[in-house]
């Protein structure tokens, strides 16, 4: 059985630590979610801060341009799992028309920074070099569906990883 089509929403990276990376690429948002630390597909939109996720996608593919289209759906596990990224923040746009994707991606590079990356980390966190930034956001067509979310998740193109960014609080 097929899950309906629905808008897509836009993905963009930038390096952890510094410059920003120059691609985008398109997730879908159809799917169901499930109950919050088992493995479920849910949509990109539903994220929700603290969860962790593996979309599937080879994230070098798409800072090299290799690809354009990650898959529709991201498997939320634990972050006790093996897993590719995790949700630190997500920002809600407000109401209205459209702001346009350069305003929404000015938002996006400012609320998804390197403060707070670390004010989810927290204290003592050593957050790898490698570790980049990510965030999805809608589109116009999202918009019109009523989606109004930035979603800030960061990730090791590199390599899986397990357990949290956040330090230890023991």
């Amino acid at each position: 059985m097929s899950r309906p089509s629905r808008p897509r929403r836009l993905f963009r990276a930038r390096a952890a630590h510094g410059a920003a990376l120059t691609f985008a690429l398109f997730l879908g948002v159809s799917g169901a979610g499930a109950a919050h630390g088992a493995p479920a597909f849910e949509d990109t939109s539903d994220l929700e801060v603290g969860d962790c996720f593996n979309s599937g996608a080879n994230l070098k593919d798409y800072e090299t341009g290799k690809a354009t289209k990650a898959p529709e759906t991201v498997n939320v596990v634990s972050c006790d799992e093996v897993h590719q990224s995790e949700v630190f923040a997500v920002i809600t746009l407000p109401e209205g028309s459209f702001p346009g994707e350069q305003k929404i991606t000015s938002i996006a590079e400012k609320e998804c920074a390197d403060k707070a990356l670390h004010d989810y980390a927290g204290p003592g966190a050593k957050i790898p070099d490698k570790m980049h930034v990510y965030y999805s956001y809608p589109t116009p067509g999202s918009w019109d569906s009523g989606e109004r979310d930035i979603t800030c998740f960061v990730s090791d193109p590199t390599r899986w990883t397990i357990g949290s960014i956040q330090a230890d609080e023991s």
